[in-house]
């Protein structure tokens, strides 16, 4: 029994040693695979010593009421309390493996590190001193002592799983339900993006856990990102990081919450990808964005929208409703159960006096009314004023002037007006200022300037006017960058190509021989041209005041034929299989991130080569084959070693029409789209097979050198 009670307290002192030596070198040791295996157990382990430790300090503080002889429930006693130290030193060691993995930082982890190193500690003790028979007041408050801190550490541990203020989190949850942000006034990130990311992210992405290197908690590290890149694109929510983590599948590793986390619905992920949309400010108030912006509609589904707010009034008739939806105008209400109606009206050139006409049926329930862009006149205004419970009106980019705004100044209910690019001037704004609910005036691009709107909100304080951003010259700001349309890179038929610029008064000019517009006389775009062939454009906007933008390339591949039949005959990776056979010819361009592939824009092979048949119910003309691919050596995806193209009359005997062996990139090679031109004779054909065969070895240089790479093709262009 003397050896066991040696060999126990032996043991346990050898695993606390163990734990310092860790402790003194940890910035040093570098953990394997395996052992980082068993850190990740333990979270699973942790309990063990809670119940084992917890269990033998009850056994001890009310043993008389425990009907057992006392020689074996003291035995009883020193084996769970054993148990528990055991349990709690292998605890605190496998934690201390998982805590030198990536992202485990902050006070939250070192609160719960040397609590728990404690309860380790203490508990060694406590199994020594039980077995020396130490003086039961000594032994109970070590024990009282070693279940504090047992306590704090399960508490901290909890805090790096789940996020601050899981454990009290149920009681707030009515208090969240009373504090419902009022969308009027709402920032769109501080109250409406923001409680998304809380509940959902911010437990692993925080200071104290920061997944991938990624900190959300913060705005200025939610802007940086984390290890894989920048987080958000502004304006371009297809492009950002952020939603494609969001749409992976929920079984592929870098799905975001991964699996077993809670996820966000459909609302939550649709509503983050309209802030990016509309830029992803972090100032920004919700009243701010056009109503036509599906924004606020995403934002009365999340967080409830004028359902609210309580109308005098009875609804419309549903059937008067229904037959006032048209191509050119939508009518539905302001939230579910809602009397109140929002009313746009579309096509500029289908606008006429008739189309407010038509509206008197309806005219007590119209509490949102969109005219932006339409052809609206001063004379015309005078209906809206037959609208009394009108509380938001955007007349944005219509001929409307001062004269027009007099009429306006009748409704008494409006709260927020659109003016932005219209004639109005200070005059006009002075006569709304009677309105005494009024409270938002957009009125960017207009003759308003910020002195004179300054001005007009100290005389008028209930009004807050926005006329957006004037460059005074003091400051050289950089004009972001111009916005090409289509952005698909891949056409069949000629299109009309668009350049656009947010910014009023920008010049943008363009190249199409591959030169870079600040280096030689570029064209400057008056309005959309055609495009009907293979084309690289690059553009940039320039301004007086400002720093131009970025030089942008946008390169245009025609597909001019697609097959009649598209057949596989070798099968695709599981996690990059794209949409089958029909992905080569979608048109739809693949992202450059391979991790994304799986977003049904690529077919991915590994160790295999791709053969793939098309057929045509006639011969058919050709003369080009173009392969679309991905390559990207820091992500192990290739281009093949030999590209052939095999054509038949029949579909059974196939000649070799063309060949093409890619080089193999260097080191340095960027991540790109490779665009492989085989070479074959202009000629008719009913069928043709496409090889690439895939590399098989990585080169030497490569961190991977040896393993097989990935092939990734996203299209096929056929001239």
């Amino acid at each position: 029994m003397k050896l066991l009670k040696e060999f126990s307290i032996n043991l346990l002192i050898g695993l606390n040693v163990f734990i310092l030596f860790f402790l003194f070198f940890e910035k040093r040791i570098e953990i394997p695979p395996l052992l980082k295996v068993v850190g990740r157990t333990h979270p699973l382990l942790l309990h063990f010593p809670i119940v084992l430790l917890i269990l033998a300090f009850v056994m001890e503080f009310f043993k008389k009421q425990f009907q057992i002889e006392e020689k074996s429930f003291k035995k009883l006693t020193a084996f769970i309390l054993f148990a528990g130290s055991l349990t709690s030193a292998s605890t605190v060691i496998f934690g201390l493996f998982l805590s030198q993995e990536e992202g485990y930082a902050g006070d939250t982890l070192q609160w719960h590190k040397w609590t728990g190193i404690a309860a380790s500690f203490l508990s060694c003790g406590l199994v020594w001193a039980y077995f020396e028979n130490i003086k039961a007041i000594i032994l109970k408050t070590v024990m009282a002592i070693t279940f504090v801190f047992l306590m704090v550490a399960g508490h901290y541990g909890a805090g790096l799983t789940h996020g601050d203020g899981f454990l009290l989190e149920p009681l707030a949850s009515g208090e969240k339900e009373e504090n419902r942000p009022d969308l009027k006034n709402a920032l769109v990130y501080d109250d409406l993006v923001k409680p998304v990311l809380k509940d959902k992210c911010f437990s692993c992405h925080n200071p104290d856990k920061a997944k991938g290197q990624l900190v959300m908690t913060e705005i200025n590290a939610l802007k940086k990102g984390g290890k894989t890149g920048k987080l958000f694109i502004e304006g371009k929510s297809g492009e950002s990081l952020m939603i494609k983590r969001l749409l992976l599948d929920i079984e592929h590793k870098h799905r975001m919450p991964p699996k077993g986390k809670p996820q966000l619905n459909e609302d939550e992920v649709a509503f983050i990808s309209a802030w990016i949309d509309n830029g992803a400010s972090f100032t920004t108030k919700l009243s701010a964005i056009p109503a036509t912006s599906k924004i606020h509609g995403l934002a009365s589904a999340l967080y409830g929208g004028l359902a609210h707010e309580s109308f005098a009034f009875n609804p419309a008739d549903e059937a008067v409703v229904t037959k006032l939806n048209n191509t050119y105008r939508l009518v539905s209400h302001v939230a579910y159960g809602s009397p109140g109606l929002d009313v746009s009206l579309f096509g500029r050139d289908a606008f006429n006096r008739k189309s407010l006409e038509e509206l008197v049926s309806i005219a007590e329930q119209i509490v949102h009314l969109n005219l932006s862009g339409m052809n609206i006149t001063d004379a015309d205004m005078a209906l809206i004023t037959g609208f009394p419970n009108l509380r938001q009106l955007n007349l944005n980019y219509t001929p409307i002037t001062d004269k027009g705004l007099k009429d306006i100044s009748k409704l008494k209910d409006l709260e927020s007006i659109m003016l932005s690019g219209t004639g109005v001037t200070t005059a006009g704004i002075i006569q709304l200022s009677a309105l005494k609910k009024l409270g938002n005036i957009y009125a960017w691009n207009t003759s308003i300037q910020p002195q004179s709107s300054d001005s007009l909100m100290k005389k008028y304080p209930q009004l807050h006017i926005e006329t957006g951003f004037e460059n005074d010259g003091k400051d050289t700001l950089t004009l972001n960058n111009p916005e090409i349309s289509p952005t698909n890179a891949f056409f069949r038929k000629p299109f009309l190509l668009k350049i656009t610029h947010p910014i009023g008064g920008t010049n943008l000019l363009y190249t199409l021989n591959g030169l870079s517009p600040d280096s030689t006389e570029p064209l400057k775009f008056q309005k959309p041209f055609l495009i009907n062939k293979n084309i690289s454009v690059k553009v940039m906007a320039a301004k007086k005041g400002w720093a131009s933008s970025k030089v942008i390339e946008r390169s245009f591949q025609r597909s001019s034929i697609k097959p009649d039949t598209i057949s596989l005959k070798t099968t695709p990776h599981p996690l990059h299989k794209g949409q089958g056979a029909s992905t080569l010819f979608d048109l739809a361009e693949g992202s450059t991130d391979i991790l994304y592939a799986s977003d049904g824009n690529w077919l991915g092979y590994r160790n295999q080569d791709f053969i793939a048949e098309l057929g045509f119910r006639k011969p058919t003309e050709l003369s080009e084959v173009i392969l679309s691919t991905l390559t990207s050596v820091a992500l192990e995806s290739f281009p093949p070693t030999e590209v052939e193209a095999w054509v038949s009359a029949d579909g059974k005997e196939y000649v070799l029409a063309g060949k093409l062996n890619p080089a193999i990139p260097g080191e340095k090679s960027r991540i790109e789209h490779n665009m492989l031109n085989i070479p074959i004779k202009k000629q008719r054909v009913t069928y043709i097979r496409i090889v690439c065969k895939s590399l098989r070895k990585m080169p030497p240089w490569h961190k991977k050198a040896g393993a097989p790479s990935w092939f990734f093709i996203d299209e096929i262009l056929l001239n």
